[in-house]
């Protein structure tokens, strides 16, 4: 796998914040699978909407599920990449 470099990493992933719209971007772009994070509210502490989309197409393979604070999109983010990236 190649190094990630000059940006912010969690669970070996990166994740990159757009500020014009509030939405972070979590996962390799070389996988098949990446989640699109929109915080809802001022800041990354509230409710935030997840949705994981192929790499390939940009297609929804899981709709949007909210889930309180950064953490929480985190971890589920995750998870749901991992579940997609192994098929």
């Amino acid at each position: 796998m190649a190094e990630i470099k000059n940006y912010t990493v969690y669970k070996s992933k990166p994740i990159v914040m757009f500020s014009q719209n509030n939405t972070i971007i979590y996962g390799n772009m070389n996988e098949k699978a990446y989640a699109e994070i929109v915080v809802l509210g001022a800041d990354v502490s509230g409710m935030l909407m997840v949705t994981v989309k192929s790499t390939e197409d940009k297609s929804v393979l899981r709709p949007n599920e909210f889930k309180n604070g950064l953490s929480e999109a985190l971890d589920y983010s995750c998870e749901q990449i991992e579940r997609y990236n192994k098929k």
